[in-house]
This record gives structure tokens, sequence and C-alpha cells, in this order.
């Protein structure tokens, strides 16, 4: 599903980081996810990654910016608009749609709600978070 959102081999320094922090603040959320485990898996030097985001919670805050794109706009949206042209219809699929979501062996819950838990209120990750749910 979209936490399986692979590297591509023809990615971008930027592109590789932030694919890489979206898989594994996806997975096991943002406070328990590392810059040294990012840099590791991306295969990234700190420099680059400090290059392209200026701290983690500029990181964070492209990861939000990026889950909005891929989850709620290619994934929920579309799913909700293949259930149904009609606009009740199409809210009430949202139920069908999340019940589906909800069984998945690789659910990982709402990135949005998580982060929302995990951040200090009122900060810009917080705020961003708040916007994107």
């Amino acid at each position: 599903m979209l936490t399986a959102l692979a590297v591509a081999d023809g990615d971008s320094v930027r592109e590789r980081i932030l694919r890489t922090a979206y898989r594994l603040f996806s997975s096991r959320g943002v406070t328990q996810v590392g810059i040294d485990l990012i840099l590791a898996e991306s295969g990234s030097a700190k420099a680059s990654l400090y290059k392209h985001f200026k701290s983690k919670e500029e990181l964070v805050l492209a990861f939000l910016e990026m889950r909005e794109d891929l989850w709620t706009r290619n994934w929920l949206e579309t799913e909700v608009r293949n259930q149904s042209a009609d606009p009740r219809e199409r809210l009430l699929a949202i139920f069908d749609v999340f019940d589906k979501w909800f069984r998945r062996r690789d659910y990982e819950g709402c990135a949005f709600v998580n982060i929302l838990l995990e951040s200090e209120v009122n900060s810009p990750v917080h705020r961003a978070a708040a916007r994107h749910l």
C-alpha cells in the first residue's frame, strides 16, 4: 500500500530521503524515527539531508504534504469516486473504504492523527497535521 512507497534508482537525493522518511514515519511514527535511521535507509549523507530539509521538523512537514497528496488525494478520494458518481452514495462510500483500510494487514493508522498525538500542541508540525486532517 502507501507505506510500500519504493525508492527508485532515478530519484533525486531529496526524493530518496523523503520517500524513506515517508515509509518510516508512516509505519513507526515521527518520534520513533531518528534522522540517522532515515539517512542509513536512504543511503544519504547528513549534509545532503540538511541541504534539502533544514531540520527534522521541515522533513515532517514535507512528509505531511506528501501524505496528503498520496493518501488523501490519490488513494482515498479515488477509492470513494470509484464507488459511485452520486454525492450521497460517495459520502456513505467513505465508510466502506475506511472499513477495508482498517482491515488491511499493513494498516498503519492515520498519520495525521498520530502526529497530532505525538507533536507538541500548537507547534508548526501539530498545526500542519491538524490542517491536513
